[in-house]
């Protein structure tokens, strides 16, 4: 993420975890506990949320700010 110049965006989602749960085998809770891991990395910035997804970007690019 971090080699693209114009920025990286990571996007996370209640439907994404549904479906990784049921159907590529990830463990209950796995999204909260690795988004959680995210936002406690200090790597990345919350740029949008509502109650089904939230939207982050590595670093401080500024990007996401509009």
């Amino acid at each position: 993420m971090r080699r693209n110049p114009k920025g990286a965006y990571l996007i996370m989602t209640k439907g994404r975890y549904v479906f990784a749960e049921s159907f590529l085998g990830k463990p209950r809770g796995w999204g909260p506990d690795l988004e959680r891991q995210i936002v406690d990395s200090g790597e990345f910035r919350l740029v949008y949320t509502n109650p089904e997804a939230r939207i982050y970007v590595l670093g401080n690019s500024g990007r996401g700010d509009q």
